[in-house]
């Protein structure tokens, strides 16, 4: 009815003016950090079970940190570092606050991640991802390798590699003629 249909728009407009005075989120400033500073937000994400100082002792030599902020609040983290054969870097600790994600925080940290190894002589770029991130690592380059595995006390993961490593961007899109078919769509064959 007519009346139906002004009710409608009436809440039409009402609902755009609240999307529209919704307070504007604040940039996302991105930098290397200390792998200390990393460890809190890491631990409640992460590994809730551990103390900071166990997380810290699992740590790899040779680790650097990136942070995303919004304002002075860390709110994503993720390590890199070589580790397994010479030019193979492994990328591990990615975290966001839930409250925080969504925002692209998690996307600059990985992108951040991969360019400091790729300006440092990685040839592969490897993670275990847990299966909740896999669109996070795939829309930056990444496809499994693995069939889905569990990790005790941390859950599900597969192992991911950077396609195309060199061409460090966070929308690499897939090569052309890979076989993403079979019972797994995740898995590169």
């Amino acid at each position: 009815t007519r009346f139906t249909h002004h009710r409608f728009i009436a809440c039409q407009a009402r609902a755009t003016a609240v999307l529209i005075s919704e307070p504007k989120m604040p940039e996302l400033a991105l930098r290397s950090i200390p792998l200390a500073d990393t460890r809190e937000l890491r631990r409640d994400v992460l590994r809730p079970y551990m103390t900071v100082d166990e997380l810290a002792a699992h740590e790899p030599g040779g680790s650097v940190a990136f942070g995303a902020f919004e304002g002075d609040r860390l709110i994503a983290v993720g390590l890199v570092g070589p580790d397994g054969d010479p030019g193979d870097w492994r990328i591990r600790g990615m975290a966001t606050k839930p409250e925080a994600r969504g925002r692209g925080a998690g996307s600059k940290v990985l992108q951040a991640l991969v360019q400091h190894a790729v300006d440092h002589g990685a040839t592969r770029l490897w993670c275990n991802a847990r299966t909740p991130a896999l669109s996070l690592y795939e829309r930056a380059g990444f496809r499994a390798t693995s069939e889905e595995f569990e990790t005790p006390r941390i859950g599900p993961h597969y192992r991911m590699e950077l396609e195309q490593v060199g061409t460090a961007t966070a929308s690499l899109p897939a090569r052309a003629g890979d076989d993403q078919s079979g019972t797994n769509p995740h898995l590169r064959r």
